[in-house]
Parts: structure tokens; sequence; C-alpha cells
């Protein structure tokens, strides 16, 4: 054998070196080994039917790539939608749990009003005994929803 002399970068170098160690060769015997393959892949022509094989191997993965991909893209979209929704139910959640506060603070300002007038109908009825047997279902009735005691008065 010939000795031959050349050039390459020292990250070259120290890449080939690992390659030769890993398969358990020196630099020398792998970098003839890399002359050799080249020049038989130079003589067949080029690419082989195995190569050949791996490169639409190849294309048929990274067509699937990037469907996944764009899946992916779908999918993240998708639940970019949903977590916009899932904030609309919320605040519309909220404000339900807020109207039902007022309209619960607003059945308790009503029932006590009721008792009140309970309370004013029971009292005028044990003053005048006679006149809740006459009075009837009418004033019963006002007297009930007559929250005001100024329009109590009007009517009386």
């Amino acid at each position: 054998m010939e000795p031959l002399t050349i050039r390459v970068e020292a990250n070259t170098k120290d890449s080939l070196k690992g390659e030769a160690a890993d398969r358990d060769m020196s630099i020398s015997e792998y970098v003839r080994e890399l002359v050799a393959t080249a020049r038989e892949y130079n003589a067949d022509g080029g690419e082989d039917a195995d190569t050949a094989d791996l490169r639409d191997r190849v294309a048929e993965l990274e067509e699937e790539v990037d469907t996944l991909r764009a899946e992916r893209n779908d999918a993240r979209e998708e639940v970019s939608n949903l977590n916009g929704r899932l904030e609309e139910v919320r605040a519309r959640l909220e404000d339900k749990d807020d109207r039902i506060e007022s309209l619960e603070g607003d059945k308790q300002v009503l029932t006590a009003r009721l008792e009140e007038a309970d309370n004013r109908a029971a009292a005028l009825s044990d003053r005048r005994p006679a006149t809740r047997e006459r009075a009837g279902l009418g004033s019963r009735l006002r007297s009930l929803f007559s929250f005001d005691s100024g329009e109590q008065n009007e009517e009386r």
C-alpha cells in the first residue's frame, strides 16, 4: 500500500476517529473502507436498490411527519377554541351565581315584608274582631301586598 496524505478539519478528523473506534478499526482502515465504498457507489452508477428503497421510505416518513404536524396543529387550535368556550361558560356561570345571590336577597326582603304585613294584619284583627269577619278576601290581600305604610294609611 502507498501512503496518501490529505488535510481535513480537526472536527472531521475527530469524527472519523470516533466512527473508526465504533467499528474497532484504525482510522486508516476506516478511511480506506470509505474510499472503497464511494468508488463502488460511483462504479455502480449511483445508488443501489436498497438506497433507493431507503430514500422512498424516508420520503414516506417525511410525509407522515407533515401529516402528524398538521393534525397536531389542528388539535392545538381545537384545544384553544375549547378553552375559550370554557372561559365563556365559566363567566356565564359566575353571572348566574351572582343573579341567584341577588334573587335570594330579594326573596329575603320580600319574605320580611310579607311577615310584616301578616303581623300588621294580625294586629288589626286582634283590635277589631268584628272587622276581621267583614273585611273579606279583598281587604286581606290588599293588606298583604301593601308594603308602603303610606299606601295603607290612604286606604283607611
